[in-house]
Formats: structure tokens, C-alpha cells, sequence
């Protein structure tokens, strides 16, 4: 039954002589001055104008009769009655006064009704209903509770909870009212994945430069180690294989060219050792210039026959 319906009770039975009727509500006799209930037809017609959530619970009918100094009573069986209280009155509100948020934020909406039997709870987004399997939301307390967590940019907007519920085949609903959301975009949020794009091409491009111009840059001095020694062929003249720590390792040999002329027995040659910079660019680039004499690079001439 819903509020407001009225309500008809009858009891009866098979067989017996003028019965008298008397009524039960949840274990108490009804009593017809109540005004809660009238009694009509001989007792045998309860009757319920207007009911209420008063009148819920169990009622039942005794039946009794007496024949000579006899009285027998039988009682009938029991009818539950539920009242439906409509729902009315849907209200939400949300666990903050503020309702600006930022990425990354949680919030909770709560739906509620002043009144109404088994209310069901929908929610709405932005006028579209709320999908109760959606990852963007958790609905908890069989629906008065809508928690997002975290919150993105798509939750900004508007929301609604709509409850409903059903009674003598009637359908009643109440919409509450709307609280709107607005989501701060962190502006960092965006901007760190681009920021680390730019460093790592600044990394890689440094990179690349380094390993193609790695011949012309200029390195830090470091002493030459001393080499092993070497065995010096026969007519060249022995020298050290190093002068000074910032001596290159210089390998001094004479080899006669080819000629068409006659042997002789004595000659001469005339050898140059050329001091070398450790600075690669400025290392010895004409051989020729060196060997003439003219060179400041030469560190010593000496001569072998």
C-alpha cells in the first residue's frame, strides 16, 4: 500500500452461527474510537481511510460464536502490510564547501531523501546518467554515495542524484538539486612530459656534437708514457725515444733511397729531431719545413756516416 490509499480488511468464515469478529494490529486488539481504523458490518469489515506508516505490520481477525454455555474462537491467518512512502525531497551534498578543484583531488557527493521507502539512487553527470560500472567513479552505499577519486578535467560539470522507488504498482520519483564542479588544470602537470622531451633532445644532440667533433676539440695535456724500447736498425743513430715529457715519441731511422748510380763506401747523413707540441692540432704537418732546418720546432741535427 501506499500513503494515502484507503484500505479494506474482511474476515470471514466457512461455517458458524451468528460469529462475532474482533481485529489485531501488531498483537493489539483495534479499538473502533482509535479513529486510526472503522469498524464496519458487524465487526466483520476493517476498514482504513487514508492510511499512513501508522498502519504498517501484521494484522489478523478472531472469529467466536457460543452454543449453550460453549464459546469457540479461531483466528485467521496473518497479512503483513507495508506502507510505501514515496520518495520527496532528494538533496545532495558534497564533503567540501568549495567545490573548485584541482587534478589529482578527491570529492565526495552524498544523495539523501527526507522521505521514501527504499529509495533507489541514480546519479547524474552533466545530465547523463552515471554509469554504476564506470572506472571513473565508485558508487558505494547502494548508490547514495558518488566518490571520484582522482579527479580529471572530464569531471568538471554539473550533478544530480535522482531517486525513485514503487508502490501499488505506481512509479515515484524526486530529482535533487545541483552542484556544479570546476577542475584547476595543473599547468606542471602538462608541462613536465615536454620538459623532459626537450632535455633529452638537448642530451642527445650534445652527444652526437661531441662524437663528431671529438678530433677537433681540444684535450687535456697528459704525459706520454715511456714506450718499450726498439731496436734501432744498423747505420742509424741511437736517441732516446723521448726528449722531454712533452715530446712525442719520435722514431729516427735512415733508409737510403734507390738509385741508379754505384755504391760507395762513405756517405752521409744529416737527421733532424723534431720537437712536437702534445696539442694535436699543433702537431708537425710538414715533414719537409721540419727537415730543412728553418723550423723552430727543431730540437736537434746531428749527423751519421
Amino acid at each position: 500500500m501506499v500513503v494515502g490509499d484507503n484500505m479494506t480488511f474482511t474476515c470471514s468464515v466457512e461455517r458458524g452461527t451468528t460469529p462475532h469478529f474482533q481485529w489485531w494490529h501488531n498483537g493489539v486488539e483495534v479499538d473502533n474510537q482509535s479513529g486510526m481504523f472503522q469498524i464496519r458490518e458487524s465487526g466483520k469489515m476493517l476498514y482504513i481511510e487514508s492510511v499512513n506508516s501508522d498502519h504498517e505490520g501484521k494484522f489478523y481477525c478472531k472469529a467466536s460464536n457460543q452454543i449453550s454455555n460453549k464459546i469457540t474462537t479461531i483466528q485467521s491467518n496473518v497479512l503483513n502490510v507495508l506502507v510505501i512512502v514515496p520518495v520527496s525531497g532528494a538533496r545532495i551534498r558534497a564533503d567540501r564547501d568549495i567545490l573548485e578543484l584541482g587534478i589529482g583531488d578527491n570529492v565526495t557527493f552524498t544523495c539523501s531523501v527526507e522521505q521514501g521507502t527504499f529509495p533507489f539512487f541514480l546519479w547524474r553527470h552533466n545530465g547523463k546518467d552515471v554509469d554504476h560500472k564506470s572506472e571513473l567513479y565508485l558508487i558505494k552505499e547502494y548508490g547514495r554515495i558518488l566518490y571520484i577519486e582522482p579527479v580529471l578535467s572530464l569531471h568538471r560539470g554539473t550533478y544530480q542524484c535522482w531517486t525513485s522507488n514503487q508502490g501499488s504498482n505506481r512509479n515515484f520519483t524526486a530529482e535533487s538539486n545541483v552542484l556544479t564542479i570546476s577542475v584547476t588544470e595543473n599547468t606542471l602537470t602538462y608541462l613536465a612530459p615536454a620538459i623532459s622531451s626537450f632535455l633529452l633532445i638537448v642530451i642527445l644532440t650534445t652527444a652526437i656534437l661531441v662524437f663528431i667533433y671529438r678530433h677537433k676539440l681540444p684535450l687535456p695535456c697528459t704525459k706520454s708514457h715511456q714506450p718499450e724500447p726498439r731496436t734501432v736498425p744498423a747505420r742509424s743513430p741511437a736517441r732516446d725515444s723521448y726528449i722531454e715529457d712533452d715530446i712525442y715519441y719520435i722514431d729516427i731511422r735512415c733508409v737510403p733511397q734507390e738509385s741508379s748510380a754505384p755504391p760507395v763506401d762513405n756517405y752521409s747523413v744529416t737527421y733532424s729531431a723534431v720537437k712536437c707540441s702534445n696539442i694535436i692540432e699543433e702537431a708537425c704537418k710538414d715533414p719537409q719545413e721540419e727537415l730543412s732546418g728553418s723550423s723552430p720546432n727543431i730540437y736537434e741535427n746531428f749527423s751519421s756516416n
